[in-house]
């Protein structure tokens, strides 16, 4: 609520885009304080946490002065917010032995290269996400060895 008590003041600025930066890492704080107050319990807090203060720091990247200009390429943005998906998905498999963060980030990761290399992957990446969770959806109907 400070934070949101600000915007008003930001919007009048002479770089008011600026705010959503600010925003995103507004929003992101209580769930970084959620995660670092109890890990063990809470671990799902670092997932919008991480993709939050992602978006925070993508945002701050593409609005550095001289970066958009006539011939921009989204590729490395999008490459960028595909590679802090794959940091925080790590977190969540190596720190809580969750396999399935591991899925998330190895597939997060290897989005994030080939948009670097292939090109913009908006059709694609629906796709992965699917695929992840068919992956996840059948290791949890497969038996459990005693």
């Amino acid at each position: 609520m400070f934070v949101l008590g600000f915007m008003p003041l930001m919007a009048m600025s002479s770089r008011p885009e600026l705010s959503g930066i600010v925003m995103m890492f507004a929003i992101a704080l209580p769930f970084f304080i959620a995660y670092f107050r109890s890990p063990a319990e809470k671990y799902w807090a670092i997932i919008p946490a991480g993709i939050l203060a992602t978006v925070g720091l993508l945002a701050a990247f593409v609005l550095l002065p001289g970066i958009p200009n006539a011939g921009y390429d989204n590729r490395v943005p999008n490459a960028l917010m595909y590679a802090g998906i794959a940091v925080t998905f790590a977190v969540v498999g190596l720190r809580h032995h969750k396999r399935w963060g591991i899925l998330f980030a190895l597939l997060a990761a290897v989005a994030s290269v080939a948009n670097l290399f292939i090109g913009n992957l908006e059709k694609s990446w629906p796709l992965m996400v699917v695929l992840a969770g068919v992956y996840l959806f059948f290791s949890a109907l497969r038996p459990k060895a005693a």
